[in-house]
């Protein structure tokens, strides 16, 4: 004879033993209410033992999920027993996923008189998915670029992330990928980085949006190691943020490279500074040895024309200092935003000096210049310098005239300068205009 189980006699025993299972169990009437339950369910959704004999099957788990729920218990009443993934919903609000079975309950007559099944804690199993999700886009990037990934499941406070994500932030691999709380991330951020990453994550989750921040971590060996970082938080249809997926990527190569060239950027600043304020020291003694031989040449001397010719070259040496100037400030910035600038007053300003510079010249606007503001960089002044200046220059008529006239439509400013000269010649066209 086949052995078979003893019966318990003993209902007490029977409960306890229920009571301590890891998983939830229940028995729900026809009606969908609660007939039994273990200790089990209380504990997990937060629910006291008056609140739960009052509720229903439905009411533990989002309304999004409602309907699934219920297709299931139709079906246990139609095949005997079902097997489902959905969300189980606490007294708070927060979400579990959990995997639900079913089977249904018969009297010795055979009518459905209850179903009796079982709720586990699935959360690892989404936390791998939810990996491997975000890695798959990314796989053959990951090869190539050193790119990680994370999942941070909120309503429990598990951080899983893969193995290359625990060793830029100097965390064990195996509690990375079993899950570690985001306090534990947390404090391997750098610590002039960490407030505004976590103002960064504030901001995702209460928007429900998209992340993206540069910081520094440090990593097994404690360097120091920079980070570019994005994520997506997903929320619940209550709007709670549930989740938060992204990868990362170590650019510390990326961040040592624009530290070298900023430090050239400087150096080469520096060298522009010195080299102009010793050339322009130059230029004044030689503008004071022009000067005074003129002063003290009779003009019918012919040697004081060659003493002119020497004090405006100097001037002009000056001017092509502060041309220098001008872009070597535009070409070694590190920023490329235009700056708003009032068009009369700059060309009022260039011409004022040249009139100064070149006394001999006759530099004249055509119909004014409109009172607008443009958008340029700080060289805008230089340009227009040169353009007139090489204009006086490069004239070979007795009074050099230049003429400044401005076409303005559609929010656009076309500034023309125009001479009495012979032009550039067309042989040479090509090489300057290339140049640019």
């Amino acid at each position: 004879m086949a052995p078979h189980r003893p019966e318990i006699s003993d209902p007490d025993l029977l409960q306890q033993a229920i009571d301590e299972l890891a998983s939830i169990f229940y028995i729900i009437k026809p009606d969908g209410s609660l007939y039994w339950w273990n200790d089990r369910l209380a504990d997990v959704t937060g629910y006291s033992e008056r609140e739960l004999a009052d509720m229903k099957a439905m009411e533990f788990v989002p309304e999004s999920e409602r309907e699934l729920l219920r297709d299931a218990i139709e079906q246990t009443l139609e095949s005997g027993q079902i097997r489902i993934e959905t969300y189980l919903e606490t007294a708070t609000g927060s979400q579990y996923p959990y995997e639900l079975t079913g089977k249904r309950l018969s009297s010795s007559e055979r009518d459905f008189v209850g179903l009796v099944g079982t709720g586990r804690d699935i959360s690892n199993r989404h936390y791998e998915k939810s990996v491997q999700d975000i890695q798959t886009p990314i796989q053959s990037a990951t090869k190539a670029g050193a790119i990680s990934t994370w999942n941070w499941y909120i309503p429990i406070d598990r951080f899983v992330a893969d193995a290359e994500f625990a060793q830029l932030f100097g965390i064990d691999p195996e509690k990375a990928r079993h899950g570690i709380p985001l306090d534990d991330v947390t404090a391997r951020i750098h610590e002039d980085d960490i407030e505004e990453i976590r103002e960064a994550i504030n901001t995702a989750m209460n928007n429900c949006g998209s992340y993206e921040k540069e910081y520094r971590v440090r990593d097994q060996n404690d360097d120091v190691r920079w980070v570019m970082a994005r994520g997506e938080v997903r929320c619940n249809d209550d709007g709670d943020p549930v989740q938060f997926s992204g990868a990362l990527t170590d650019i510390t190569a990326q961040k040592q490279y624009e530290q070298q060239l900023e430090a050239q950027r400087d150096d080469l600043q520096l060298l522009n500074q010195v080299l102009r304020h010793d050339i322009r020291n130059e230029i004044q003694l030689v503008s004071a040895y022009a000067d005074f031989l003129a002063d003290n040449l009779p003009e019918e001397d012919e040697n004081h024309e060659y003493a002119e010719i020497i004090k405006n070259s100097a001037i002009r040496a000056v001017d092509l200092t502060e041309t220098a100037r001008d872009m070597a400030d535009t070409m070694l910035s590190t920023t490329e935003e235009a700056t708003e600038l009032h068009l009369p007053s700059v060309l009022d300003q260039v011409i004022d000096n040249l009139r100064a510079a070149y006394s001999n010249a006759v530099i004249q606007t055509e119909s004014g210049v409109p009172d607008i503001h443009v958008k340029s960089s700080d060289m805008l002044d230089s340009v227009f310098r040169n353009l007139i200046s090489n204009a006086i220059e490069h004239n070979d008529k007795e009074i050099p005239r230049v003429s400044i006239s401005t076409e303005y439509s559609d929010n656009t400013v076309l500034v023309k300068v125009a001479d009495n000269g012979p032009g550039i010649p067309d042989d040479c066209k090509e090489t300057i205009f290339e140049r640019g």
